[in-house]
């Protein structure tokens, strides 16, 4: 594995266009929130905003698509606009770390999920997209691309092709968006970088104040202020403001903003699946994870010791 993490795929569906980063040029203090998908992206991305513009409350909706720089949808044109915007940035990609350009300079934030709730939370959003929005994303591909298909019938259904299915090549599971134990273990094999750090949903819901101020450490901002952003980004005040935070959702989904801003709770599967389900996700884990990854991606932080929560430093060679 090298040192430096480089780009060995191109990423090419109805909703990721990795490309797109070729119009990207890094800032030294950029911040990109790299999360496979539903994993709490827009929380930490509107917890990051917060601290980074502090004394704007009223000028903090999310950019939901064109943050979301390898989203396929963005006009070219509509992007280099928001890139050369003179804030600092806060910027979003769901691709794993071998489909984007990596810089020393910018800070990298990895959030990942327990696959169990992820897939829960993606099933809702999947279930609750509008036909006409799921028609422009098909109608919108070059006709060689795999169209997005209508939700299976089931959960059940669901879950089985999305643990066992690859949407690509060289991924074993994710069917039909993208891999996502694929995405965190692309991270994890560089977590050793300094300027990459690993966020968990479960520790943003337990200690949501301490998790911050972690953040605010990581991007070098004023700790100060931890306690008042925490109080302006919990999980139901970002439910109750949903329209305004993200108001492009509400031509996407059928239930608006609050589909993307949902239930915040983890353990929907219980009771909900057979245990043959459940087993698929162990099988998962051993295929597409290392052993220390799968803890990770699991319980966060309660499943790294003292030492392992310290980034090993890479020899200079």
């Amino acid at each position: 594995m090298p040192l430096q993490p480089r780009v060995l795929h191109s990423y090419h569906n109805h909703l990721l266009d990795s490309s797109r980063w070729e119009l990207y040029t890094p800032k030294d203090d950029d911040i990109i929130v790299c999360s496979s998908y539903k994993s709490g992206s827009i929380w930490l991305q509107y917890i990051l905003k917060n601290l980074v513009n502090y004394h704007q409350n009223n000028n903090l909706k999310s950019p939901l698509f064109l943050s979301w720089i390898d989203y396929r949808g963005n006009a070219p044109e509509s992007l280099r606009n928001f890139l050369a915007k003179p804030e600092r940035r806060v910027l979003k990609s769901h691709l794993p770390l071998d489909g984007i350009p990596y810089f020393p300079q910018v800070k990298y934030i990895v959030l990942a999920r327990d696959p169990r709730d992820v897939c829960m939370s993606l099933w809702d959003y999947y279930t609750t997209i509008s036909p006409s929005f799921l028609q422009l994303i098909n109608e919108s591909i070059p006709s060689t691309y795999q169209p997005l298909p209508s939700p299976p019938a089931s959960l059940s259904a669901f879950w089985q092709q999305w643990l066992i299915k690859g949407a690509f090549p060289w991924q074993h599971e994710g069917y039909p968006f993208w891999g996502n134990m694929y995405h965190t273990q692309s991270w994890w094999n560089y977590r050793h970088l300094e300027n990459i750090l690993f966020v968990h949903y479960n520790d943003l819901l337990a200690n949501l104040a301490q998790e911050i101020n972690v953040l605010a450490r990581f991007i070098d901002t004023d700790t100060k202020k931890v306690a008042h952003v925490a109080q302006r980004c919990t999980f139901s005040v970002m439910k109750k403001n949903a329209r305004f935070i993200i108001p492009e959702a509400e031509h996407i989904f059928a239930n608006g903003a609050e589909c993307l801003i949902h239930k915040g709770r983890n353990g929907r599967w219980l009771g909900r699946l057979s245990e043959d389900d459940l087993a698929l996700v162990e099988i998962a884990k051993v295929a597409n994870l290392n052993q220390e990854c799968g803890l990770w991606i699991e319980k966060g932080r309660t499943a790294l010791t003292p030492h392992q929560h310290r980034k090993p430093r890479v020899p200079a060679t």
